[in-house]
């Protein structure tokens, strides 16, 4: 096609076709944002990092002094935690990592870049999620109050059969600079959630399913987040989308932290699990160095 030395011509057509290229591309792109936005959604996102899950259960005793004054102990612990009555519930009601914030912004930014907007955000009452949920509005550019809803927590058999969290009301985690709704009404109040406890797996299910079908069904009007835990990815969504509730309770390690879950809500609740809109978050662990080695 091109004569020998004809290098300009050449190069001139290798460009032409990169930009066609480049150009269909971006029209399948928008067309695939396009035909996502016209339909409605519900989101279902885990938590990110927990404080107890890499320092353990006790790091409240160690971090804590007797007057309750917080000191932390390793860069990926928050500068400083909202002081509640004890200090000793944060060991059943975990905060995040600084890596488990980071973990939410960066969910956030994506969600943001691929064009998603929430009109209805949902937490469930345990401080990693609400504080999961802000980061990610926060970093998506959404101004929507978070409501917190005591249905949403995990599954309270296992190891919540016995002893369950205290989690802070609406209004103190208010309080503390968070965008709760305190007029929000839950579907399931927290006296009525404790009076679930010790239940087993398919309790779970047809709660997690009859909290999620109720919010679908009230909230008619555009995308809905919910920020919970890592089984929730599934009990909110498996029968929501017309299959059979799992018999396997431990379901969390299907879900990594601020793992995305995307159910396009149709019609009479013909509703299905499609891909979502933003790439996975995957990271490593990074062990704590052991820097007094150096003086053996």
């Amino acid at each position: 096609m091109f004569e020998r030395g004809n290098f300009r011509q050449k190069i001139i057509y290798q460009s032409s076709l990169i930009s066609f290229s480049f150009c269909v591309k971006q029209a399948i792109e928008a067309r695939r944002m396009n035909n996502f936005t016209e339909t409605r959604k519900l989101f279902i996102i885990r938590h990110g990092e927990r404080l107890d899950h890499v320092f353990g259960e006790q790091w409240p005793s160690l971090c804590f002094d007797k007057n309750g004054d917080y000191k932390r102990l390793d860069l990926n612990m928050p500068i400083s935690l909202p002081s509640r009555g004890r200090f000793l519930d944060y060991s059943l009601d975990s905060p995040l990592t600084n890596v488990g914030l980071l973990q939410a912004t960066l969910t956030g930014e994506a969600l943001h870049e691929a064009g998603v907007r929430f009109s209805h955000v949902f937490s469930s009452p345990s401080f990693r999620c609400v504080q999961t949920a802000a980061n990610i509005l926060k970093a998506a550019k959404i101004d929507e109050s978070i409501n917190i809803e005591p249905g949403l927590f995990e599954w309270l058999g296992y190891v919540y059969a016995k002893v369950v969290p205290t989690w802070m009301e609406p209004a103190e985690i208010k309080s503390f600079g968070y965008n709760v709704n305190v007029d929000y009404k839950p579907f399931v109040d927290v006296k009525t959630l404790l009076s679930y406890q010790g239940e087993n797996c398919e309790h779970w299910y047809e709660r997690s399913f009859t909290l999620a079908k109720n919010i679908v069904r009230e909230y008619k009007d555009g995308n809905i987040l919910m920020v919970a835990h890592g089984g929730s990815l599934d009990t909110l969504t498996r029968q929501l989308t017309g299959r059979k509730a799992n018999s396997d309770g431990d379901l969390a390690d299907f879900a990594q932290y601020c793992s995305v879950v995307t159910v396009e809500l149709g019609e009479n609740g013909h509703n299905r699990i499609i891909e979502p809109p933003v790439e996975p978050l995957s990271h490593g662990y990074n062990k704590p160095y052991e820097w007094q080695r150096l003086l053996d």
